[in-house]
Formats: structure tokens, sequence, C-alpha cells
């Protein structure tokens, strides 16, 4: 049964439409739910990387049988790739492999290195793209023996994401925070990592090329905060305090990897990777109404954009504030609800509006007392002599305060 599905499998990809472009990625998935891949996931991969090609999800088994996986994966992308040329001979394909799948592409590419060179895919119409390719630790105890990329006269990308323990996985195994830290990386980067825009976002990279004409360039996707520390953040930790401890740390684990001499910035073969037609231009959008002004308009509060910049001196990269020492400091700031400083109002209870003297007079004439009415003129005055006393006894408790803090000091 399940070589009838991959024989179906490589009938549609045999028969599957030709588009404008005349460039095919023939893909091949991962484990478990990314064994077929979705075309909403292979479009949007690497920033659009394969956003013009008619995109196919080579049939693979994503089982928990490692073996069988490559084994089944490697006979369907191949014959997928010979179907292919075969329904058109100048047909560009670009093939694949996802983290599981990777090991199946490796195979292909020994296979098709065997055939006579007239038989092999034109160089010029064919190249590869792999990311999270089992580390060979992975690959030798899931039954899979480990085998470096061989030699073509192709060209090969590989992408991985820096401290994802799948793909990058350290290389002295003794260092056990290394170890540890690359384990985290495997759960939080291994999946979310291929969607970074590699066209625009920095990387690290590294490019090799051969006698045959080939080459294999390394694509490292930065990693800003140890995954070892991301649930500090989680927990509530401050970012300074959490910065200070990636900058201890971060050393300690690089120490565990034999890296290569990484260049920063965009790859400057991406651009040749990509054998599909670029897409045609699309007129502009015509300009948006001016938002209406006046005292009613209200402005939606949030944090203002961050641009994200490499930093220079190491492999990080992240939120940079400037600093006046020797160099930037990346800053990790978690998501916060905003502050809200809160007035607490004043009494709104009414007070008594005492009755003016001439209201108290004319009640005293109408009583027949005027000596009502002059009582109630001395309390006013009264009342007067009471506050001008009051603010003397300030002023004089004024002065007696500053002698006493002048006793004090002295």
């Amino acid at each position: 049964m399940k070589r009838l599905v991959t024989f179906i499998g490589v009938i549609a990809v045999a028969f599957a439409p030709a588009v404008a472009n005349g460039a095919t990625a023939l893909l091949v998935g991962g484990k478990g739910g990314y064994a077929e891949l979705t075309d909403e996931q292979m479009s949007t991969a690497f920033g659009g990387f394969f956003g013009e090609y008619n995109r196919v999800s080579v049939p693979f088994p994503g089982a928990d049988d490692f073996a069988y996986s490559v084994d089944e994966g490697t006979k369907s992308l191949y014959d997928a790739v010979v179907k292919t040329l075969e329904a058109n001979p100048d047909e560009r394909i670009t093939i694949g492999g996802v983290s599981e799948g990777a090991p199946a592409v490796d195979r292909v590419l020994r296979m098709l290195m065997a055939l006579n060179p007239d038989e092999r895919p034109d160089p010029e119409h064919f190249n590869v793209m792999i990311y999270g390719a089992p580390n060979p630790l992975m690959m030798n105890i899931g039954g899979v023996p480990y085998q470096p990329l061989p030699e073509t006269p192709y060209h090969v990308m590989i992408v991985m994401a820096e401290y994802d323990g799948v793909s990058d996985f350290p290389d002295n195994p003794f260092n056990l925070l290394a170890v540890v830290n690359a384990v985290m990386g495997g759960v939080d980067l291994h999946v979310d990592a291929a969607w970074t825009d590699i066209f625009t976002v920095p990387t690290m990279y590294y490019i090799d090329t051969n006698d045959a004409g080939g080459s294999v360039t390394t694509v490292l996707i930065p990693t800003p905060l140890l995954p070892l520390l991301q649930p500090l953040l989680e927990w509530g930790f401050e970012p300074e305090f959490v910065n200070f401890m990636d900058d201890v740390l971060r050393p300690i684990i690089d120490s565990a990897y034999n890296r290569p001499r990484w260049t920063v910035g965009i790859p400057p073969n991406l651009d040749e990777m990509q054998l599909s037609d670029p897409p045609a231009p699309q007129p502009a959008p015509p300009p948006a109404d001016p938002a209406p002004s006046g005292p009613d308009q209200r402005v939606s509060s949030g944090p203002a954009p961050v641009e994200q910049t490499r930093h220079e001196t190491g492999y990080r990269s992240g939120l940079i504030e400037p600093t006046t020492g020797s160099g930037p400091t990346v800053v990790f700031e978690p998501d916060r609800e905003p502050v809200t400083q809160v007035q607490v109002p004043e009494s709104t209870e009414p007070e008594e509006d005492p009755k003016p003297a001439d209201e108290i007079e004319g009640a005293a004439a109408q009583s027949g007392d005027p000596q009502a009415g002059d009582n109630a003129a001395g309390d006013e005055n009264a009342g007067d002599d009471d506050d001008q006393n009051a603010g003397n006894d300030d002023t004089a408790g004024g002065d007696n305060g500053g002698t006493g803090t002048g006793g004090a000091e002295g």
C-alpha cells in the first residue's frame, strides 16, 4: 500500500502542470505532520524563496522508523527528478529536503553522480536547498549511516538555525552546557527558523567551492538569545540580567563548536540559487487617503518599531541599544503590559457655603435684635484675625525649622 502511494505521487509529479517560469521545486518533508508539506509552507519558507516555483511536495512517510522513511523518500525524489526531466529536459529543478527528509537529498545526489555525465541534470538548471539536516550523531542513532555531501557540479545551500540541536549539535558532546542548550534549541528553533527571511535578515554564511565546479553554501541563522536562557524571560527575570548571563555563557557554549570563518550578511549567491524567473513587476498601489485630523483624532498606543540589527562583535543578533562602551549591547525586552499612572481624585464632597454677614445682619434686623448683627460682624473680624495669626505662626514655625536643621547640621 505504501509503495502504491509513492507510485501515485510520482505520477502526479510527472504530470503536474508546468508554469510560465519553467522552474520546479521538488521538496521532501520531515517527520510526522511535516511529512507532506503544504503549499503555504513551501511558498513562504526562507522569506519566499520558492514563491515563484511550481512547488511539489514529494511523497515521504515521515515515520518513526527513520531509516525506512529515508529509503522511501530517496526513491520518491529520484523518480520525481527523472519523470520531470523526461517531461521537459530543459526544466529548471531545485530539489530540497527538510529535517528528516534531508538525507534523501544527499542520497539522490549520489545516485545522480553515478550516472554518465551526459545523463545527469544540467548544472545550470539544477541545484539543491536543504534545511535542518539531522546531525551525524542523530543519523547514526536512527540507523542511517552519516555520509558527507558528495562533490558535485551543482550548487547546494544548507540552512540551519544556530543552536538548533537537530542540525547544529555541538562538536564536543562533553560540554554539557552546550548539549543542554542545543537540546532546548531543537525544541524552540528547529521548525520556526525555516520561515526566516534570508533575503533581508543578515546571517552567517560560508561558501565552499569544489573542483567539480559546484559549491556548498552553509547558512547559519543567528539566535539572539541562548535557548538555555529563554525560560528566564518567561519567568519574569529582568532583560539586563538575562543579557548578562548570555554574555557569560555564550563563549563557553561556543567553545564546543568547530566553526568556520563566517561571513556576516546576505549570501551573495542567493539570487543565483533561485532558478525561477523573477516575479512580474506589480503596479504601484494608489496613494492612501490622508487620515482625518482634528481635536477628536485618536492615536493608538503601542511600542515604537525597533530596527533589528546584526551584533557587530559576535555571532549574536538582536535588538541593539547604543551604549558608551566598546560595542553595542543586545537587549531583550519581553512583552509587558504598559504601566498606567493612576491619580487619586480629590474629595468631591460639597463644602458648606457660609452665609455672608449681610444676610446675618438682615436676619437680626428682622428679629429686632441689633446686637446679633454686631456679634456676627465681630465674629467675622475675629476669623480674619485668626487667619492672620495662623499665617504668622506658620512663618515662625518655618524659621524655627530652619534653625533646627542648621543646629543639626552644626
